[in-house]
């Protein structure tokens, strides 16, 4: 599962499936090992946030804002993972990739409810169809 902090995310991606692409010792990393074929299910999710007079802060307490379930068999059938994507540096030298969620869309086997008002909300997600 990965867990992404919802302030640290641009609104386009919110809903996106980020995938850690690199390291900074070239280690094995997600994408490689969904590629050799480990792991069948893959848990996306975005914290909550909660206000405060300095601003947002992360919720600690493992509240999800969101969260869908992804059948990386599906993915690695789809060839999905093949291809070429831009790669996004995370400032600590390793980075990784987003795939769209419309792209994975046919992949994903359970949502939370708020997933339907998420992709309401960010239309540019829209349309939802590979």
């Amino acid at each position: 599962m990965r867990v992404r902090g919802f302030g640290a995310l641009h609104h386009r991606t919110v809903i996106d499936w980020s995938v850690r692409f690199r390291t900074r010792h070239n280690q094995k990393t997600e994408i490689h090992k969904f590629l050799e074929g480990w792991c069948a299910r893959f848990m996306m999710g975005c914290s909550k946030t909660f206000e405060t007079a300095e601003g947002a802060r992360y919720c600690r307490s493992a509240e999800l804002l969101h969260w869908y379930l992804i059948d990386l068999e599906i993915v690695r059938m789809l060839g999905i993972l093949h291809r070429p994507r831009k790669e996004w540096p995370n400032g600590d030298g390793t980075s990784g990739v987003y795939i769209r969620f419309r792209e994975i869309e046919k992949c994903v086997i359970a949502v939370s409810p708020e997933i339907t008002q998420l992709k309401k909300t960010f239309a540019t997600q829209l349309p939802l169809s590979i």
